[in-house]
């Protein structure tokens, strides 16, 4: 499902990951319109970035007011997040902390997904 052309995408968790857009027939009917996010995040203001503990607690607190979860989940969700992030080894925090840092300076280039030119040449790229 989508609105305005942005996925619903979500992890091992089930939750919805930074930039999720909940399909659009639920939104109104569960009373959460306004969506709660930012609908239009970009490297420079916070829309490449991996999700942290605090994301998880609003997209927790997201899922509770939604009706999909309940309060006494929430201690199960973040120990499973916890046990997934500390199977991962350090170094690789460490290297997404660093190209989040120069996604979001300017260092690094992130392709214009979005951009007419852009998506012509990833599906010539990666075609059906």
């Amino acid at each position: 499902s989508s609105v305005s052309g942005t996925r619903t995408t979500s992890g091992r968790d089930g939750l919805p990951r930074r930039g999720a857009v909940p399909p659009s027939g639920r939104v109104p009917q569960r009373g959460l319109w306004p969506p709660p996010c930012r609908a239009t995040l970009g490297p420079g203001n916070g829309g490449i970035a991996i999700s942290r503990q605090q994301d998880l607690g609003d997209f927790i607190d997201f899922g509770i007011k939604g009706g999909a979860i309940s309060e006494n989940d929430r201690s199960q969700i973040t120990a499973n997040w916890r046990a997934m992030r500390a199977a991962v080894p350090a170094w690789i925090w460490e290297a997404v902390e660093e190209l989040e840092g120069k996604i979001s300076s300017g260092e690094a280039k992130v392709p214009c997904d979005w951009c007419a030119d852009s998506i012509k040449a990833i599906r010539a790229q990666y075609p059906d």
